[in-house]
């Protein structure tokens, strides 16, 4: 629930398969085989280095081995960890978690990224200046990681 209510970032390291079948609303699925084939630094940690809240991220898996892989792998990518709000969801977790409403089914997951604020916010205003007619066409040349391309890239451009 503080994990829900704070708006901490949730890893959901299940697969992605379990993720569809039932995972907290708000949460990213990461599946943790995918996450330790990544390098610290290269593309799945790009999208926590981005993200925006800087109070830690909360992890969520069906066994404490998975919890402490993912913890030492986000240290590793020196990420801030909320252990305490590390989940280990059994049967009966995800039956109050139901009940409570906070579960939902699919493969919707959350974006850890932002978009530069500026580009956020000017967004609908740049749309409106080139029109309706798709597709537009952008280049990002800001050297970063591709965070505001893929951004516009979501959007149609």
């Amino acid at each position: 629930h503080e994990v829900v209510v704070l708006g901490l970032p949730l890893l959901d390291v299940r697969s992605a398969e379990m993720y569809a079948s039932g995972h907290i609303r708000g949460a990213t699925n990461f599946p943790l085989d995918t996450l330790l084939r990544d390098e610290p630094c290269h593309t799945r940690t790009m999208e926590m280095m981005a993200s925006s809240t800087g109070l830690g991220v909360a992890v969520l898996a069906t066994n404490v081995r998975d919890v402490a892989c993912t913890v030492a792998w986000l240290r590793d990518a020196q990420q801030h960890v909320c252990e305490d709000l590390c989940l280990v969801v059994d049967e009966e977790r995800w039956n109050a978690l139901r009940a409570l409403g906070f579960v939902e089914e699919g493969l919707t997951s959350r974006r850890l990224w932002r978009a530069s604020p500026a580009l956020e916010t000017c967004i609908e205003e740049i749309e409106a200046f080139v029109g309706e007619e798709r597709p537009w066409s952008a280049l990002d040349l800001g050297c970063g990681t591709g965070r505001d391309a893929v951004f516009l890239a979501q959007r149609g451009w």
